[in-house]
Order: C-alpha cells, then sequence, then structure tokens
C-alpha cells in the first residue's frame, strides 16, 4: 500500500468516525430535548391532576353540607308529622 493510499484510508476512516460522533451527538440532543418536553408535558399533567383533586374536594364539601341540610330537614319534617 502506497504512502496516498494510505492516507485516503485514513482520511476515509477519519472522516467516517467523524460523522459517527456527529450523528451521535445530534441524536443525544434529540433525546434530551424530547426528555425536557415530556418533563413540561408532566409537569403540566400533575397541574391539571391537582387542579381536579381541588375541584373533587370543594365538591365534596358542597354535598356534604348539602346532604346535612336535607337531614335536618327530614328531621324536621318527621317531628312535625309527630307532633300533628
Amino acid at each position: 500500500m502506497t504512502p496516498d493510499q494510505r492516507f485516503t484510508v485514513l482520511m476515509v476512516l477519519l472522516s467516517t468516525a467523524l460523522a459517527a460522533i456527529g450523528w451521535l451527538a445530534k441524536s443525544l440532543l434529540s433525546v434530551t430535548k424530547q426528555w425536557a418536553i415530556t418533563g413540561v408535558k408532566l409537569e403540566e399533567l400533575s397541574n391539571d391532576i391537582r387542579d381536579l383533586v381541588v375541584a373533587k374536594e370543594r365538591d365534596h364539601g358542597r354535598i356534604e353540607t348539602r346532604i346535612d341540610r336535607v337531614e335536618s330537614r327530614v328531621e324536621r319534617h318527621e317531628t312535625w308529622h309527630q307532633d300533628h
């Protein structure tokens, strides 16, 4: 193998290695970007779930208050019927 051929082979190998490193860096950057996007989406989902829990607690409190009022009315109504 002549020195020119060796140089050509070396340049091809070096170019291939650099291209592979570039492709790997691009892939890692893409994965990192997707990871960050997923983190943001998970944070948004977490906020949505938190809002749902707060709304559920509020609704349950309101329903329990209504149940207490209805029970009180029924008791007064029954007492009224017993007295009359």
